[in-house]
């Protein structure tokens, strides 16, 4: 596993190595004492995270616009 990021509540994020160049994001859950661990590789679950697609109730959500977009 390699830390990679955190979470707004301290969670910790961690690149999870699966074998065949298959990459996958697995977090420790500081609040909940657990971990999340997903299935989708790391490019596909950054673009459903950012899109709003994936639903977790751990993770902030993401405005319909950002305000870098109305620059």
């Amino acid at each position: 596993m390699l830390h990679w990021g955190h979470s707004i509540e301290g969670g910790k994020l961690f690149l999870a190595d699966r074998g065949n160049v298959l990459w996958t994001v697995s977090e420790f859950r500081r609040d909940w004492g657990d971990w999340y661990e997903s299935d989708l590789p790391l490019v596909v679950w950054l673009v459903e995270m950012f899109s709003g697609r994936l639903a977790t109730d751990w993770m902030p959500e993401w405005p319909d616009v950002h305000w870098f977009e109305n620059i």
